[in-house]
C-alpha cells in the first residue's frame, strides 16, 4: 500500500548517497563503480552485466546478489533478468522499458503494476 511506498521513499532518501560503490571485475581486475552511474543490470545465470554511463562491466555475482547490494527504491527488479535504475528511464510500455540511452529492458506482467506506481513517484 501507500505506507509501503513511503517506506521505500524514506529508504531511498537515506540510500541516495552519491559516493556508494559496488565491486566489479573488468578484464580480471577488481574495481569499484558508482552505484548512481548504473543504468541497468542484466542477469545471465551465474553472472551479470552491469551497464553504466561509463561502459559495461561484468560481475561474477548473480543478479539476486547484486540486487541485494543495491539501494532498493531507485533500483527495481522488473524481470527475472533485469534490474533497472529508475533515474535513467525515459519511457515504458507494458512489456519494455526504454532508457535515456535508447537501450531497452524487459518488464514482466507480474511486476508491471508495482513498477508503474514507483515510476509515477519518480517523474
Amino acid at each position: 500500500g501507500d505506507d509501503e511506498i513511503s517506506n521505500v521513499l524514506q529508504a531511498f532518501a537515506k540510500d541516495h548517497d552519491d559516493s556508494r560503490t559496488i565491486p566489479v571485475n573488468e578484464d580480471g581486475e577488481r574495481q569499484r563503480i558508482l552505484i548512481k552511474d548504473i543504468i541497468y543490470v542484466e542477469g545471465y545465470g551465474k553472472y551479470c552485466i552491469i551497464r553504466t554511463k561509463n561502459g559495461t562491466f561484468q560481475s561474477s555475482k548473480t543478479l539476486s546478489e547484486v540486487y541485494f547490494n543495491l539501494p532498493q527504491g531507485y533500483f527495481f527488479k522488473t524481470h527475472r533478468s533485469y534490474i533497472v535504475n529508475m533515474d535513467y528511464i525515459k519511457s515504458y510500455t507494458d512489456k519494455t522499458i526504454t532508457f535515456e540511452n535508447g537501450e531497452k529492458a524487459l518488464i514482466s506482467r507480474e511486476r508491471f503494476a508495482e513498477f508503474k506506481k514507483l515510476f509515477a513517484y519518480f517523474k
